[in-house]
């Protein structure tokens, strides 16, 4: 009997392990003032997937204001549909990203059981990043883990009305010339 009894405690104990999620996101508010700031939002547990982005927005909207909206892209250790080059100096502690075609708006730095959201400026496909933010308590920067992206597809530039009727003009322009040298050149 004990050994059913035992069986059936573990058994309970791994459902009720499973159940819990493995990379629950927190948000640390005291460590964040917001993603606009040069520290940005510092959250635990890991932003990898767009279920984790929806929980660190929540939890941000619930506690800051502008609410933000994470679009998630995908994150540069995935094969992600855009083109991520990704480089860092010997430590992993900085470096340099770029997504062409992709406008980035927010961006993640995740290292260690941490990661710190970032809202840049100006979207942009290119930029740098640091876990700075992201250290041991011997005070210790942590190596990169991967970097998460959130923003848009790039959108070619459409002329303006006023560009397609110049460039028409000069399109007339140009071959009324080359039909009168035409004529000239046969008289």
């Amino acid at each position: 009997m004990k050994k059913i009894s035992l069986a059936a405690a573990f058994a309970v104990l791994s459902v009720s392990v499973a159940a819990t999620p493995a990379s629950a996101v927190t948000i640390n508010a005291t460590k964040c003032i917001s993603v606009t700031n040069a520290a940005g939002c510092l959250f635990g547990g890991n932003l990898g997937n767009a279920g984790d982005a929806a929980a660190a927005q929540s939890q941000y909207n619930a506690i800051r204001n502008p609410d933000i909206l994470l679009n998630f892209l995908g994150k540069s250790d995935d094969t992600i549909p855009f083109g991520t080059t990704l480089a860092g100096d010997a430590t992993n502690t900085v470096g340099t990203w770029s997504t062409p075609g992709f406008l980035i708006d927010f961006l993640v730095v995740k290292a260690s059981n941490e990661f710190i959201l970032y809202q840049l400026a100006t979207p942009a496909s290119s930029g740098s990043w640091s876990t700075a933010g992201l250290v041991n308590k011997k005070g210790i920067k942590h190596g990169l883990s991967h970097l998460t992206f959130f923003g848009s597809r790039s959108v070619a530039a459409v002329p303006e009305p006023a560009t397609w009727g110049m460039m028409l003009l000069g399109f007339g322009i140009v071959g009324s010339a080359l039909r009168r040298r035409r004529t000239l050149a046969i008289a």
